[in-house]
């Protein structure tokens, strides 16, 4: 068995909580013991009879699938997919640029992969994927060239925001499975932006989730991110960008921003029929 559907990412875009959605309806199996496989990137040399072992059990179900966030990003990812599963159905989400590239700061900084101290004024200027990344239509692009358009599924997270369960019921039937199923997983609050309390329980933090992924624990996991005791204990709760000092981003920077970002989000208006007038700087929370 292969995957019938693949999360492409990018990340931080509630895959997570997709990824358990799945997990609850009845009629999907996932990739077994964990969230990403990241084989078509990081583990492509182990080959195909190594990515099969993850769907191991898979038979009799409706749909099977994996979600990999970093698959958005790479170029050579379309064309491995085709080669491995071309019949495959893929999903992305997309995300306010502005947003999604605060929420990936904070993660890489509870993560302890920034260097201390840096602002994410700072972090732009130093690392370019921080931009990049967020080059939504060159990303889509790469996966459309390779792709039947009816193969793709773009989503918006500000629909998730808006409405759940029509976000999910989507979905659901782009991979054919019972659009009418309702999961408690989706009506969940995301998670509000925090940071580590220390730099030691973030390190801490982020070595006991890599254990327990690498266990193959992630309901664990997962019931310990969405403790409160835990969370309070870990992290705490920051400002929004514009009373941060770390956050903060000059008008400056915005209007940069805006500017690089302006023909990737009309491409992907045009491509899509939707308008997304506030993705043109950061939301008002930050």
């Amino acid at each position: 068995m292969l995957p019938t559907f693949i999360g492409i990412g990018p990340g931080r875009t509630a895959t997570t909580m997709l990824y358990e959605l799945f997990r609850e309806h009845p009629e999907i199996f996932m990739a077994a013991g964990t969230k990403e496989t990241n084989f078509f990137d990081r583990n492509w040399d182990k080959g195909q009879g190594w990515y099969a072992r993850f769907f191991d059990g898979a038979a009799g179900y409706k749909a099977v699938g994996e979600i990999s966030t970093t698959y958005f990003y790479d170029p050579h990812i379309p064309a491995r997919i085709k080669e491995v599963v071309p019949n495959a159905h893929l999903f992305t989400c997309l995300r306010n640029p502005f947003d999604r590239m605060r929420s990936v700061f904070l993660y890489r900084q509870r993560a302890g992969n920034l260097p201390a101290g840096v602002t994410m004024e700072k972090a732009i200027a130093q690392l370019p994927e921080f931009i990049t990344d967020n080059n939504y239509y060159d990303h889509l692009q790469d996966f459309l060239a390779c792709f039947n358009p009816n193969q793709i599924l773009i989503q918006f997270y500000d629909d998730l925001l808006a409405d759940p369960y029509g976000f999910a019921a989507e979905l659901f039937r782009f991979i054919g499975v019972d659009d009418s199923f309702q999961s408690q997983t989706v009506r969940e609050r995301i998670n509000p932006a925090a940071v580590p309390r220390s730099k030691l329980t973030g390190a801490a933090a982020a070595a006991a989730s890599r254990t327990l992924r690498s266990l193959g624990l992630l309901r664990v996991l997962t019931a310990l991110k969405r403790s409160t005791l835990v969370r309070k204990a870990v992290l705490q709760q920051i400002s929004s960008s514009a009373e941060n000092p770390v956050l903060h981003l000059s008008e400056t920077t915005i209007a940069r921003l805006s500017d690089i970002w302006e023909p990737q989000l009309q491409a992907v208006e045009r491509l899509c029929g939707r308008s997304f007038p506030s993705w043109r700087r950061p939301s008002v929370s930050g």
